[in-house]
Formats: C-alpha cells, sequence, structure tokens
C-alpha cells in the first residue's frame, strides 16, 4: 500500500465534498482563488508545562499538493461567501497531505 497515495485521495476527497472557495493572499504577490476546508470556530488547545489553554478559532485545511508555495504566518485568507478575511497565525503541516492553518480574523 502506498501511503501517501492514499493520504492525498482522503484529503483530495474531503476537499471535493467539504471545500469552500477561498482567496489565498500571500504576503508577497497576487490572491491565488484556492478550495480549502474551512472551519469559522474550531475547538483548539494548546497544552503548557504548567496550564492548558483551550479556545475556538478559525481554521482552513488545503490538500499539500495544492499548494505550490508554503503557506507562511500574515498571509491572508479570505472568505468570499461571508465576506470575512483572516490573517493565518500558525500554519501547520502534518507531514504527509494536509497543511492545516490556524486563523485570525481582521476587522
Amino acid at each position: 500500500m502506498d501511503w501517501q497515495a492514499v493520504t492525498d485521495t482522503i484529503m483530495e476527497t474531503c476537499r471535493n465534498t467539504f471545500g469552500t472557495p477561498v482567496l489565498y493572499q500571500p504576503r508577497n504577490g497576487e490572491p491565488l482563488p484556492m478550495t480549502g476546508i474551512f472551519e469559522e470556530a474550531s475547538q483548539i488547545s494548546d497544552i503548557g508545562v504548567s496550564s492548558e489553554l483551550e479556545g475556538f478559532t478559525a481554521i482552513v485545511d488545503f490538500v499539500t499538493r495544492d499548494l505550490a508555495f508554503r503557506p507562511s504566518r500574515a498571509d491572508l485568507i479570505v472568505v468570499p461567501k461571508s465576506g470575512k478575511s483572516y490573517k493565518i497565525i500558525k500554519p501547520e503541516f502534518d507531514g504527509w497531505s494536509r497543511h492545516r492553518l490556524y486563523l485570525k480574523e481582521i476587522a
């Protein structure tokens, strides 16, 4: 079994089923129309040595093969459906087929 091919297929199926059109705005460059799996309020937790922080934040997941670049903090995501804009506060790569971007809404 080719694990990379399996995870690519799973992520592509999820994108095709649950995807939302977004504009990815790199710090330096033109906006790129993309399809991501967007959640406006996803529960997160950050467990530290002495405390546990929990809360909700927006996230968007991209299929790694859809990205011709590495997501960066301070790049922007615009969700045309809602008209909201978000700054990437933490990019995360799962090592296989998904890039998850934690977002903060821009007023």
